[in-house]
């Protein structure tokens, strides 16, 4: 999925079979198929009409458009909301079980960690004059946290 940004002038859009096309004074420019695009942001004097603005919401394809010296007129259609509702429900399901709730936590904590222990690990690789340019190359210049369990501290 990628963005499709519109900024030249006398552009015009059609869409026909799954696939926008744009048209620059009269003349085909190219052509895009619509399960490439998540979203349109037009900049410039871009031609289309409120059919191919209905193809593109139904396509789930978000439009910006921008108009003005610095930009201070802006216009936002939203496409589809890709089953917004129901994620949303399962997150309220989850979160009611605590069960569920639990085991969600400890694999989001779990997975924070293995990923902190990586990002450290290349830290410690680091050598001055590669990756690190700096004449010391450190690991400790960089800011690390370090999880304690309070409870069951030997340090009291």
């Amino acid at each position: 999925m990628s963005t499709l940004y519109l900024d030249r002038k006398n552009l015009e859009i059609r869409i026909a079979s799954g696939t926008l096309t744009i048209y620059q004074n009269g003349s085909r420019q190219s052509s895009l198929p619509l399960k490439l695009i998540e979203r349109i942001v037009a900049r410039s004097d871009v031609q289309l009409n409120a059919g191919i603005l209905a193809t593109i919401a139904s396509a789930g394809i978000g439009f910006t458009a921008i108009s003005g010296r610095k930009g201070e007129k802006v216009a936002h259609l939203i496409g589809s909301v890709h089953n917004d509702a129901k994620r949303r429900i399962a997150h309220y399901r989850t979160y009611a079980d605590i069960k569920k709730r639990a085991e969600f936590a400890r694999a989001t904590v779990t997975s924070k960690l293995h990923n902190q222990h990586r990002f450290i690990k290349h830290l410690l690789d680091v050598r001055p004059g590669e990756i690190d340019r700096s004449t010391l190359g450190h690991p400790g210049k960089f800011s690390y946290c370090v999880a304690e369990d309070e409870e069951n501290s030997s340090w009291r």
